[in-house]
């Protein structure tokens, strides 16, 4: 006797991560069709160039460029960007986002990192239809699991992965037998994650804190060496510099309460701290640009860690907060810098130390900083014919945040 549904339904499916094609896969082995995709992942274009399948990238105009299009079904998948009202509004019969948190916690982004940092002990995954870009639809399908001890970032999306899949079944039956039902969300019970939301003092390691506490935020910041991170390193700052801390763990000895910050023995597997309860072991360090260091190479025994004040762990908060607005245009830029070929001037060699020198331009009263920048670039544009190059550009602003935040703020 056949299992396929006897209604067949045309869906179109926004989302750039792989748990789309998971879903898309389970659509097409149950006989269903699949309209278009919206995605700017190449690996999903690629999966669906062989079958025929209508690929949009986002953008302003994809009502128009989906004008032609018909579904019945709109299922948001993985998907980070706000769809627009009358996208999922034009499918015949419905929509669906898959947020992975347990609405009404943990709306927004990041969840799993929040959900660990907050110390739950319960997680899970939700599929929702759409209310603006808000997550607060009526639930259509949801799936809750323990927070093992140990989770990080890493395995507690792996999980909401797995559930996204199982749910995402759950949720089709439904919809072809006609049994899907819909439940209010309880919004007096929501929490919700900005974007752009970030841990306090910019993830650095208060060895004020209690030991558990230190141990989640490496934990809430661990994403593998696979995914990006979306939030931040863990950070311990010495008087030598900030390093990213990627291992961490907590130890059973009490420490006395005014041996905070103190390194009580280093070795070969890395350095132990007293914190505010119990010493934590550090065992893993990397500099701002991802290459390891050893742990013996920056930390001492005896060496006590500067302790974080309230006012400077607010003006951490503060000024990343503001910066990490625009750390992916940065990042992208400096990911292929393209530099001026100036003519009798050579590349320093590699193992020379950078040195960053101030140059006084003498150009008419009233120029402001950018407009000085202008004129350079526009000189040196004459000069070398090269229309498209990057500086390294700051001014005092610049120059007083990276000198009070030393090690977290680039001076250019």
């Amino acid at each position: 006797m056949s299992t396929m549904p006897a209604r067949k339904i045309a869906s179109l499916l926004m989302g750039d991560e792989s748990l789309l094609v998971q879903c898309a896969e389970a659509l097409r082995a149950r006989g269903h069709t699949i309209a278009a995709f919206v995605t700017q992942a190449e690996s999903i274009r690629q999966w669906a160039k062989p079958l025929g399948i209508q690929v949009h990238a986002p953008g302003e105009d994809l009502e128009k460029r989906l004008s032609g299009t018909r579904y019945d079904w709109f299922f948001g998948i993985a998907n980070l960007r706000a769809v627009p009202q009358p996208v999922w509004q034009a499918a015949a019969k419905g929509a669906a986002l898959f947020h992975d948190g347990p609405l009404p916690k943990h709306a927004g982004f990041n969840g799993p990192s929040w959900a660990i940092l907050s110390g739950e002990t319960q997680y899970g995954v939700t599929w929702h239809a759409p209310a603006g870009n808000d997550d607060t639809g009526d639930i259509l399908a949801q799936r809750l699991f323990d927070i093992d001890s140990g989770e990080t970032a890493l395995t507690l999306n792996t999980k909401c992965f797995e559930a996204g899949i199982e749910t995402f079944a759950e949720l089709l039956r439904g919809i072809e037998d006609g049994t899907l039902k819909r439940r209010p969300q309880n919004l007096s019970a929501r929490s919700h994650h900005a974007r752009h939301d970030c841990p306090v003092a910019a993830a650095t390691l208060s060895f004020d804190r209690p030991a558990a506490e230190l141990e989640a935020l490496v934990r809430a910041l661990d994403f593998g060496l696979a995914y990006a991170n979306p939030l931040f390193l863990p950070k311990l700052r010495t008087t030598d510099g900030v390093f990213g801390v990627t291992s961490l763990a907590v130890q059973d000895k009490a420490v006395h309460w005014d041996a905070r910050g103190t390194v009580l023995a280093v070795d070969g597997t890395g350095a132990v701290i007293a914190a505010g309860d119990r010493p934590v072991k550090v065992m893993r360090l990397v500099r701002a640009c991802g290459t390891e260091v050893p742990v013996s190479a920056v930390l001492r025994v005896g060496t006590h860690l500067p302790l974080l004040t309230k006012a400077q762990s607010a003006r951490l908060t503060a000024a990343a907060a503001e910066l990490v607005r625009h750390e992916d245009f940065f990042a992208s830029r400096l990911a292929a810098p393209q530099p001026i070929e100036l003519s009798e001037v050579e590349a320093a060699p590699d193992a020379s130390r950078p040195q960053i020198l101030s140059l006084a331009c003498k150009l008419p009263d009233g120029f402001a900083g950018d407009e000085r920048a202008a004129a350079i670039a526009a000189y040196l544009t004459r000069a070398t014919g090269q229309e498209t190059f990057d500086l390294a550009y700051s001014d005092d602003g610049l120059a007083v945040l990276a000198s009070e935040l030393s090690g977290y703020v680039a001076p250019v």
